[in-house]
């Protein structure tokens, strides 16, 4: 290629795609690293394992991504809406779809944001009329 030669503008578009995505993945994962003292309390973890849950958080998008690829080149859309679309009905009809209202960490939280409430209530005045002016 040539240095003055311009380039097809799909061209650019992949460019700016991919540098999108990139930058995303790295977004993500910050997002992720900054979490970690969160994590850590509300799941009363060491750093250590909070930071194996992040690296197959990101290994599980990683296969996302890569079985999307292979599947879009595989199938016809239509189909994979189809099947997609399905799934996703079956589930939706499923007896005990998953739920996290047995875990330790929603209790605590529940708790938590409940305790937060009555503080709430506890300081306001119960004869005061709301005037939202």
């Amino acid at each position: 290629m040539e240095a003055h030669e311009k380039l097809a503008p799909p061209v650019i578009w992949s460019i700016i795609g991919t540098a999108d995505v990139a930058c995303s993945g790295i977004l993500v994962e910050t997002s992720m690293n900054v979490t970690f003292p969160t994590l850590m309390k509300v799941f009363n973890q060491s750093l250590n394992n909070v930071q194996w849950i992040t690296t197959a958080y990101l290994l599980a998008v990683t296969l996302t991504i890569v079985l999307a690829a292979y599947l879009q080149r595989s199938f016809k859309f239509k189909s994979l809406i189809i099947a997609a679309v399905t799934a996703w009905s079956k589930t939706k009809v499923s007896e005990k779809p998953y739920s996290i209202r047995g875990s330790k960490a929603f209790s605590d939280l529940k708790k938590q944001c409940g305790q937060q409430a009555q503080k709430r209530e506890d300081r306001e005045d119960p004869d005061a009329v709301f005037d939202p002016a």
